[in-house]
């Protein structure tokens, strides 16, 4: 069994709700203007992808929110109530693997979504997010968790994910053959 991983200083998880799809939307914009400012634009793109003008993104993260393995982790607010919190980061677990990758060999826990605010880059929050998903894979009596990511670029996701525990395992062409990604994989123990 992996060490506990601690929660980040002033930070609280509680179960994502549909009244939080706004905030991952929000998540989604800074990240992706964080990447464009680094040239980093094919995962994807350079502008606001979470306006009405993006009806398929909205319902992906309506999805996302809605999911019972979805989890929001919130600054914690000065009163003590976890729901008036900033979001700042989310995770969404699933029996199911995306449409887009190969089914597992067996059962699994699959991360939908992780997303942290580019404003806490460095302080261990996607570690803790990735530590909630292995409990929540635990709990639903499997021991294998995968994910995808972005591979294309200069691989640093691919890196990350690699230094919180999972091991790649096959790459995928997306978009008609635009958006190489990559499938990784966590035992969970």
């Amino acid at each position: 069994m992996s060490d506990p991983v601690l929660a980040p200083a002033g930070i609280t998880l509680r179960r994502a709700t549909v009244d939080d799809v706004p905030a991952l939307l929000r998540l989604f914009d800074t990240a992706t203007t964080w990447l464009a400012a680094q040239g980093r634009n094919g995962q994807w793109g350079d502008g606001k992808q979470s306006s009405a003008n993006n009806p398929a993104r909205v319902a992906h993260f309506t999805e996302y929110a809605t999911m019972p393995g979805a989890w929001v982790a919130t600054t914690s607010p000065p009163t003590g109530d976890a729901d008036s919190g900033v979001v700042v980061g989310a995770v969404t677990v699933d029996p199911a693997a995306p449409e887009y990758v190969r089914p597992a060999d067996g059962p699994e826990m699959y991360v939908r979504l992780l997303i942290t605010d580019r404003e806490w880059k460095g302080r261990g929050l996607g570690n803790y997010l990735v530590a909630k998903a292995r409990e929540l894979t635990r709990e639903a009596g499997v021991n294998m968790m995968r994910v995808d990511c972005y591979a294309g670029a200069d691989g640093k996701l691919v890196r990350w994910y690699e230094s919180a525990g999972f091991t790649k395992v096959e790459t995928f062409m997306a978009k008609e053959g635009t958006w190489p990604g990559q499938v990784l994989v966590m035992r969970v123990e």
